[in-house]
């Protein structure tokens, strides 16, 4: 396999590039950046070509090797070249448990449109995880048809995905500005430890396990940024722990934060002794159960994550374009399009009365 690797101080760190042919002689690249040396990119180079490798083999191998594969383990061999987060390897089994074990223990060669179709007629769930399934389904029969010729075609090809109600494809809760300093108000009187997680995540928009993985060097009060580059998740089965964030759509980023922020953690970090791990939260910060209790007793129905939510609102709603939003957040714009479709909307609505000005 024909590959190499471009290493380069990138943000303060160490960036590493593996360009690669795949099986069918295409030029393709994994990337990551973060890292403290170079060596420590070497290292995590060499991890990346070798799951590189077996993907490339795998994929080469034609049918005669995976002669007979179910549908399930298909699909752990295409998740497991993808290099996933655990948590996103999880979401994507699930949603393909969905179908029950008569379609995920069937050979893929043997797939039907009807085996499909008779599946999701003993459904019972939201149409977005109808949707997140049959998505899932469709891209693994896809693949099953090229590169890995498994079969001919792709049965699920012509099936129509679940439409999504605008209540379903927005399903956030967000506050107004006003709701939310008077959120951070009152619990500040609490516990000035959730108050500055709080904080953090309806000033600056992150989630709450890349609050719990900030260090304090990550938070920069001259300069009035936090990077964003460890986020604390499952990694395991049961098993949680702070991870190195991937580049990407939602990878490693450095977010301007403002001067209310600024002054919120350096009071924190004035009152709050240094931990020797050099977090900037204990782990112990994880059990976001008890965050929420505090946070629903001021304001009903709403939790950590809906302050991000409100973060994200409040800058459309402002008028702040979409592709800024989705990099200051971490997500793709596809992401922020489907989640915030009512802001989006309305920013459209406003765009066409715009143009009617412009050219009445």
């Amino acid at each position: 396999m024909q590959y190499n690797f471009t290493f380069r101080e990138k943000d303060k760190g160490w960036q590493v590039i593996l360009s690669y042919k795949d099986s069918d002689g295409r030029w393709k690249q994994k990337s990551k950046q973060g890292f403290l040396t170079k060596k420590a990119a070497k290292v995590y180079g060499q991890d990346v070509l070798e799951s590189v490798r077996a993907q490339v083999k795998t994929a080469a191998s034609g049918p005669k090797e995976l002669d007979g594969i179910t549908l399930h383990e298909f699909a752990a061999i295409v998740l497991k070249a993808k290099d996933l987060e655990y948590n996103s390897v999880r979401s994507y089994i699930n949603a393909l448990l969905r179908f029950g074990t008569i379609l995920t223990d069937k050979p893929v060669a043997d797939i039907t449109y009807l085996d499909i179709t008779s599946a999701m007629q003993e459904w019972a769930y939201s149409p977005a995880s109808r949707r997140q399934s049959l998505t899932f389904l469709k891209q693994l029969l896809k693949l099953a048809v090229h590169p890995y010729s498994l079969r001919p075609d792709n049965p699920a090809e012509s099936i129509s995905l679940p439409s999504l109600s605008k209540h379903s494809k927005q399903g956030i809760h967000a506050l107004t500005k006003s709701e939310l300093m008077e959120l951070l108000h009152k619990l500040k009187q609490l516990d000035i430890r959730i108050y500055t997680i709080a904080a953090i995540a309806g000033l600056a928009g992150l989630r709450y396990g890349e609050i719990i993985g900030l260090l304090r060097s990550d938070v920069d009060i001259k300069n009035g940024t936090i990077s964003v580059t460890k986020q604390f998740n499952l990694i395991g089965d049961r098993q949680y722990g702070t991870k190195s964030i991937k580049n990407g759509a939602n990878g490693y980023r450095r977010i301007p934060i403002p001067a209310l922020l600024c002054r919120i953690i350096s009071e924190y970090t004035a009152t709050v002794p240094p931990h020797l791990s050099g977090r900037l939260f204990p782990i112990r910060s994880s059990c976001t159960g008890h965050i929420n209790s505090r946070i629903k007793k001021i304001s009903p129905g709403t939790t950590i994550h809906d302050l991000r939510h409100t973060y994200a609102s409040l800058l459309l709603a402002n008028g702040e374009n979409i592709k800024t939003v989705a990099a200051l957040i971490g997500d793709d714009i596809a992401t922020v399009l489907h989640t915030y479709i009512d802001y989006t909307d309305d920013m459209r609505q406003q765009a066409s009365l715009s143009i009617s000005r412009i050219f009445a």
